[in-house]
């Protein structure tokens, strides 16, 4: 097999085209840019939310925690002498 063969054997395996430009060469459609910039954005947008119900809902246990904590203190202490 030829060397140009076995080349073009190999971007076949690697499912590479072989007549095609590569990716950095390629022009992107208009608009692509904004399209991108607003996607980038959605996506942070949805973390920032999820890491705000996330810390409400950390912020809440922690309070019902105290809460437990401090009920459990007063029914010990009632009839405890001093």
């Amino acid at each position: 097999m030829t060397s140009r063969k076995i080349m073009k054997c190999r971007q076949s395996e690697e499912g590479g085209a072989t007549d095609t430009p590569p990716v950095g060469l390629i022009q992107t459609p208009d608009g692509y840019a904004d399209w991108f910039r607003e996607l980038k954005k959605r996506i942070h947008t949805a973390q920032q939310r999820a890491t705000l119900a996330v810390n409400r809902e950390l912020v809440l246990l922690y309070w019902q925690i105290g809460h437990d904590i401090l009920m459990r203190q007063a029914d010990h202490r009632v009839g405890v002498p001093r």
